[in-house]
């Protein structure tokens, strides 16, 4: 409903190589301002949260897809969807299926230098995984990174996804 941002903030550990720390935890604030409030709190990275119109929130740990409710409580996994098939998972609007991004580590994306992003990036599969049945499926196309991660439409009838295509 857009009154609420949830965010991941690494702590006070710095983040290592790919971007993680033990001490990364999810916080939320309301979207007119306020206090933040921390939503979990453990020695793993939690990252990546995603709300869903239901209120529960779906984030990354180690590998894992977790799900919680909009205050940190009942965090579980979600144990329908495969461990390390994905991440930066990103609810559909009918909060029956998650959209994942997985790790390809057959190609990198490389771009010009005029372009003014790193030489390379991971290049990275996107996938949607039911939740209530654990089926998996390849989307097709790919992504650099997971700076832009994929979007639904409001419909759920495609994803937005910002694709990599190989430069000629």
């Amino acid at each position: 409903d857009g009154a609420t941002i949830l965010y991941d903030n690494g702590g006070a550990t710095p983040l290592d190589d790919s971007g993680f720390s033990p001490t990364q935890e999810i916080w939320s604030v309301s979207a007119s301002g306020g206090t933040p409030v921390r939503l979990t709190n453990n020695e793993f990275a939690d990252t990546q949260a995603d709300i869903a119109a239901n209120g529960t929130v779906a984030f990354w740990r180690e590998g894992v897809i977790f799900a919680m409710d909009s205050d940190g409580s009942n965090q579980h996994q979600l144990k329908k969807v495969p461990v390390d098939v994905g991440f930066n998972p990103r609810w559909s609007p009918d909060g029956r299926r998650l959209a994942l991004l997985q790790y390809d580590p057959s190609q990198r994306a490389t771009f010009e230098a005029s372009l003014n992003l790193p030489a390379d990036l991971p290049l990275l599969k996107v996938i949607v995984v039911d939740v209530g049945s654990g089926a998996v499926r390849e989307v097709g196309p790919r992504v650099p990174s997971d700076i832009n991660p994929v979007s639904w439409m409001p419909d759920g009838s495609a994803l937005l996804v910002y694709r990599y295509d190989q430069p000629s």
